[in-house]
């Protein structure tokens, strides 16, 4: 394995990303009734709650506090240039007419201040954007995450609870968000309202917070056994896996939009500590290799462009075989996502770097019972 602790990298989420991305991709293209695009969403949820909760962790057990607004700076400069870069850009295309599409000045402001979700359940559609750009509604779930999740972690980073209590604590919230989907599901809420509420679908963001607390493969297990090996790769992936392919079977709209979400949460958890702990050990390979890692780079401007690509495509080329589409549309959002990789996000990413500097506090205790006290600076 590699050293994903010593170095500061986590093998894999790279790799798990470009899977991601490459799902969602094929889903629009008109294959969503083959592929499931709703699972590459679920995916990116909870790599984001891991990924987000493992580097509190991080930044906790180093200066002994977590900085938020240090926090949230990072978030704004990873999310919202690209965001705003892209979206915008098509948004004044269609203004001035080159994208064919009406444009309502709501709608535009509901997506740049993250409320594309709400805005399209409040109103009853998400008319008024740019044809491609309705999916900020995931984004917006995940600013949301963003802005909540650190005051939540540092509220239990300084109670007695220890992180398994800590993993506890989150896991009822799962709970109770299953509860208020199955309450809402049978009042007649639409597929809309469960399918892209914030309130409705931060537990799948919740269960890779979980992971990150619980039983975390690059913090945790550095020494894991062979057993443990054993155990995780020859009993849990395919429990995993069954559990996937079971949370895909049924299709009844009342499982899909209740307990769909937390299955899939839960069949992730052996799939990421696999994929984490030994990047080495069969198709976790391939989540390694150098076109996953670059194409799991490129996966969020990605998905700020590829679906806009592809709308405009399906206009102007209305009897044009899908895979001329999909290949076109790969190539000319693979060609914005270069452009704003290295002109934005690699320049910002050097700032957002220097901003890691350490908090002015007490030292952090070394019990590992105990590491996840600490203030907030």
């Amino acid at each position: 394995m590699s050293d994903a602790k010593s170095s500061g990298a986590i093998p894999s989420l790279d790799g798990i990303r470009a899977v991601s991305i490459l799902i969602v991709f094929v889903a629009h293209l008109g294959y969503d009734n083959i592929v499931p695009g709703g699972l590459g969403v679920t995916v990116f949820f909870f790599l984001s709650g891991y990924l987000i909760t493992t580097l509190l962790r991080r930044e906790l057990a180093k200066n002994g506090a977590i900085s938020l607004p240090q926090f949230y700076l990072r978030r704004v400069l990873r999310i919202l240039p690209p965001l705003y870069l892209i979206v915008g850009g098509a948004t004044l295309l269609a203004v001035v007419g080159i994208i064919n599409s009406p444009i309502e000045l709501k709608a535009v402001l509901a997506q740049a201040l993250q409320f594309t979700n709400y805005f399209a359940i409040i109103n009853g559609s998400d008319g008024g954007i740019v044809p491609g750009s309705s999916v900020l509604w995931s984004l917006a779930v995940e600013e949301h995450y963003y802005l909540i999740f650190p005051l939540v972690f540092a509220g239990l980073s300084r109670s007695k609870l220890t992180r398994h209590s800590q993993a506890a604590v989150l896991l009822l919230a799962i709970a109770v968000g299953l509860c208020w989907r199955i309450w809402l599901q049978q009042h007649g809420a639409l597929t809309v309202r469960t399918y892209t509420a914030t309130d409705t679908r931060f537990g799948s963001i919740l269960w890779g917070c979980v992971l990150a607390l619980w039983h975390n493969p690059a913090e945790d297990m550095a020494e894991a056994t062979s057993s443990e090996r054993r155990n995780w790769l020859w009993i849990g992936l395919p429990i995993g896996a069954i559990l996937m392919v079971l949370s895909l079977s049924f299709r009844s709209e009342f499982f899909r939009e209740t307990f769909r979400y937390d299955l899939q949460g839960l069949a992730l958890v052996p799939l990421f500590v696999g994929a984490v702990r030994w990047p080495e050990f069969g198709p976790f390979r391939l989540l390694n290799s150098w076109a996953a890692v670059w194409l799991g780079r490129l996966s969020y401007s990605l998905y700020l462009v590829h679906h806009i690509v592809i709308e405009q495509l399906v206009l102007k080329l209305p009897e044009a075989h899908p895979l001329i589409i999909g290949t076109l549309a790969m190539v000319i959002s693979l060609a914005v996502a270069l452009v704003v990789y290295h002109f934005v996000d690699l320049p910002l990413g050097k700032l957002r770097t220097s901003l890691h500097k350490p908090a002015k506090t007490r030292q952090t205790p070394t019990d590992s019972s105990t590491s996840m006290s600490g203030i907030v600076e």
